[in-house]
């Protein structure tokens, strides 16, 4: 379904290697795959909501996700963060406010970004298909078109 619903994206690439590797995967392992594939120095910037990166403490090896990556951070409509003592400590040292911090180097950063977003989220669009309901217009048409095709979250 990813695959599906960056089609056409320019910039946007479909890296399956948590899907390939053996054992547990872990971001941390997957970024340090992906640095060891493009380089020292192309930027790599891995995107999450702040529902998860408030979370990150609960991560395998979280404070090595900057070492391969920037990370940008997005915030859903009407969600309030409450960033914990040791994450905001080690953001401290890594926040910048400008994008085009994220093109000169590597990996180290995290900027977050205030912007419109419409309010969706993957439990809604599962419990909307379960009740029987379309998802279409929150989803690509392509991945609406997958779901039913294969009959996805349907009780």
């Amino acid at each position: 379904m990813v695959e599906l619903a960056i089609a056409g994206q320019h910039g946007f690439v479909l890296e399956t290697c948590e899907l390939e590797r053996m054992g547990p995967s872990y971001m941390v392992d997957s970024l340090a795959q992906l640095r060891e594939t493009l380089g020292e120095r192309t930027p790599l910037v891995l995107i999450l909501g702040m529902d998860a990166f408030v979370n990150l403490p609960l991560w395998h090896h979280w404070r090595g996700l900057t070492d391969h990556a920037h990370l940008l951070v997005t915030q859903r409509p009407g969600y309030e963060p409450v960033i914990e003592a040791e994450l905001g400590d080690w953001l401290h040292t890594r926040q910048v406010n400008d994008a085009e911090a994220l093109r000169h180097s590597p990996g180290g950063s995290v900027l977050f970004r205030h912007q419109v977003l419409l309010e969706i989220s993957s439990t809604d669009i599962r419990e909307r298909i379960g009740r029987g309901l379309s998802p279409r217009y929150l989803l690509p048409d392509a991945v609406c078109d997958y779901i039913q095709d294969k009959g996805l979250y349907r009780p």
